[in-house]
């Protein structure tokens, strides 16, 4: 875990990361100047379609038999009433970003709803990646890896 300045140039460093992601999808992003949930604009230029994107970014741990990155989501973001909400999960393992997990703020109430809920004002995911199996909450988050389908290519 990375703590005081190191983790803000972490954190920096997958806003990048995912930035680039849609950039080479053909999508415009941009980062807001003041943050109020929101780390990135990704905006369709041809027609002005606009998605929110809260970025969330993990250094691997390592288990006796994969790895499992955790992550921690406000429930203000989770259960959004002014809109949709991505969230792209970015997990970083060996030295390089090594997987991408996109899924929105519905979505995610709906994989959770079947978990155990938890007080407080964040929910705790653990994903863990062990021998091609990809879970959360011991459910299945292998389709949400680098899950574009509401971010298709453009160029």
């Amino acid at each position: 875990m990375t703590s005081g300045i190191a983790s803000s140039y972490f954190g920096r460093a997958g806003h990048l990361f995912v930035m680039s992601e849609f950039l080479l999808r053909g999508w415009n992003v941009a980062i807001p100047e003041v943050d109020q949930g929101d780390d990135i604009f990704v905006v369709k230029h041809l027609d002005g379609t606009f998605r929110r994107v809260q970025v969330k970014s993990a250094h691997a741990g390592h288990e006796t038999q994969g790895a499992k990155a955790q992550f921690s989501v406000t429930k203000s973001a989770l259960f959004s009433t002014v809109g949709i909400i991505h969230f792209a999960f970015a997990i970083r393992q060996a030295n390089m970003w090594s997987h991408l997990f996109i899924i929105d703020n519905e979505e995610l109430q709906n994989f959770l709803s079947t978990g155990q809920s938890s007080a407080g004002p964040t929910v705790n995911l653990t994903i863990r990646i062990s021998a091609g199996k990809i879970t959360c909450r011991s459910q299945d988050f292998s389709p949400y890896l680098n899950d574009f389908k509401d971010f298709p290519v453009l160029i």
